[in-house]
């Protein structure tokens, strides 16, 4: 794996500069690593995801 691979054009409309009103309401996108499947949630929902053991990391840089 590259750094090159995660290079992408991301339009500055599309950067969130504010929070949501609604906190929880922001979009997540999640992958079974298992099945490779992919499912869009939300933030508020992310306890249902986690499973004993499983380690969170957050990420507070702009």
């Amino acid at each position: 794996m590259r750094v090159a691979d995660f290079d992408y054009e991301l339009p500055e409309e599309k950067i969130a500069k504010y929070p949501p009103l609604e906190r929880g309401s922001t979009r997540l996108l999640v992958l079974n690593s298992r099945s490779g499947g992919i499912e869009h949630a939300r933030y508020a929902g992310l306890d249902t995801f986690l499973k004993e053991g499983d380690l969170l990391l957050l990420n507070n840089t702009r």
